[in-house]
């Protein structure tokens, strides 16, 4: 049909959900397991960087996956882990909506 520009396309938006989803519900994970922001720090590396490693040591391995989100999520994950790593945050930022009263969303913020 000569639309593989637009296979192509629909592909990548859809793999991006996947992580966009995958990491949302890593996120709520941690939150829901740990019982102090400290602790939801350290379980959200544990679980980001836990299913980093597996993705790139276990999904990544085998081509049958690079449908899914686990077989690119090493990378989403390195992202996520370097902007984590180079942002110090000290109160209600963009990711609660900045108003506030809110409780912070991101693993590392202080507030």
């Amino acid at each position: 049909m000569g639309l593989d520009s637009l296979s192509a396309g629909v592909w990548y938006v859809a793999i991006d959900f996947q992580l966009f989803a995958l990491m949302l519900v890593l996120l709520w994970l941690a939150r829901r397991m740990a019982d102090r922001t400290s602790a939801q720090r350290w379980m959200t590396l544990v679980l980001v960087g836990g299913l980093a490693a597996w993705s790139l040591l276990v999904f990544n391995t085998d081509p049958g996956w690079d449908n899914w989100a686990v077989y690119f999520f090493a990378a989403y994950a390195l992202g996520a882990l370097a902007w984590w790593g180079t942002h110090t945050l000290t109160g209600p930022h963009e990711l609660s909506g900045g108003a506030g009263g809110e409780r912070c969303v991101h693993p590392f913020c202080t507030c």
